[in-house]
């Protein structure tokens, strides 16, 4: 609740443009497109307090009952941008696609918003949803962002706080981001992960083939079968990004990456491996069943119109909300570290990067990261 949780982060990056369908987009922009259905789903299902039951009746009721807390969206905790062409790498801009008819288009391509939800576990938490093309990297995952630790003695004054991260897309994982002391004689700390890689389990492939990330994790790993609740909850993330528009960043068909989910509509394969369904696939056997869990109710719509309306509709007759322009694959809007300032950020969002990946061998050193991401490390010898 408010008490230990700082910040939550849904967010949805994708590499790809919109060359091809540049006409249909336009006439909505990713907040219609991602943020007020998909992104929205992700965050009633973080936010929303226990269901008597899970079923799609409870759930929904959850669901709606935490939208109708969240207040609407206001200009102000909004950033707005679209990609332009990088002519180094010969990639087009959103205005160079063909089937775009108002060259002066100010649809946006990519949006951070900031909602906060007027109840007594949420009241004065920033969730900050993130979507946007010709992005950087491809991934869809939450970012629970707790505290920090009120009071800290300089040496670990400046330790980034910790965080739970869901991984929806690809390579569904979920990971603790802790502070930790580097082995050695010197007292030295960094951010580790503790991960839970649904591809690097014994018990589970993808239904795209092949384990995650291609082998074995590092890090300690868990068996599907001993967290049931997490992999329902996982597994409701998935779907929610296929209702309406199939996977997130793939406009000419395929399927969602899902987890399994205590066997649903999953196959085994030799070996006792579960094969993860994906989304597609999850949502045809809940029709056929009569399932609606991951399906979006009437009440819930209008909850999530109510959000973002008065914000669109300003954005429609105010000419002078711009979006920003930003270079296709890159990290979007160079104002968005400003943009987060206002809202006690003063590092940035901070999860565009995972300093945490630049991992090495540490045995009785010091290491230190260069501007460029690189690592030094330093080695003294045990006397």
């Amino acid at each position: 609740d408010r008490m230990h949780i700082h910040s939550v982060h849904v967010i949805c990056k994708e590499t790809i443009g919109t060359f091809g369908r540049g006409g249909y987009f336009d006439e909505y922009g990713i907040i219609r497109d991602v943020m007020q259905n998909h992104l929205l789903q992700i965050l009633a299902l973080v936010g929303m307090e226990q269901p008597l039951s899970l079923s799609a009746e409870h759930i929904r009721q959850e669901k709606v009952k935490l939208l109708q807390s969240v207040q609407p969206l206001q200009v102000e905790n909004m950033l707005i941008g679209q990609f332009i062409a990088d002519k180094d790498k010969g990639k087009p801009g959103y205005l160079d696609d063909p089937t775009i008819k108002n060259k002066q288009s100010k649809t946006e391509t990519y949006a951070t918003t900031v909602l906060y939800i007027n109840n007594p576990r949420w009241a004065g938490v920033p969730f900050i949803l993130k979507a946007g093309k010709g992005l950087d990297e491809s991934k869809v995952e939450i970012r629970i962002r707790f505290h920090e630790v009120p009071g800290a003695i300089p040496t670990i004054a400046d330790c980034n706080p910790n965080e739970l991260v869901i991984r929806v897309q690809p390579d569904e994982c979920i990971y603790w981001k802790i502070t930790s002391k580097i082995p050695g004689l010197d007292f030295n700390i960094e951010t580790r992960r503790m991960d839970l890689l649904y591809g690097s389990s014994n018990d589970i492939t993808s239904s795209k083939g092949g384990y995650g990330h291609g082998g074995v994790s590092p890090n300690p790993t868990y068996t599907a079968s001993s967290t049931p609740s997490v992999m329902k909850s996982h597994a409701m993330m998935s779907s929610a990004l296929s209702r309406g528009s199939g996977r997130i960043g793939n406009s000419g068909g395929g399927t969602a990456s899902g987890s399994a989910s205590g066997g649903s509509g999953s196959g085994v394969l030799s070996g006792g491996m579960v094969e993860s369904p994906g989304a597609y696939e999850r949502l045809i056997l809940e029709v056929m069943r009569g399932d609606q869990t991951n399906f979006v109710h009437k009440d819930e719509l209008l909850c999530s119109w109510q959000i973002f309306t008065p914000a669109l509709h300003e954005i429609a007759i105010n000419h002078k909300i711009q979006p920003e322009l930003y270079k296709f694959n890159s990290s979007g809007p160079k104002s968005e570290l400003e943009f987060s300032k206002k809202f006690g950020f003063h590092k940035g969002f901070a999860h565009d990067v995972d300093h945490e990946k630049r991992r090495q061998a540490i045995a009785w050193g010091k290491s230190t990261v260069n501007s460029d991401g690189s690592t030094n490390t330093t080695n003294t010898t045990n006397a």
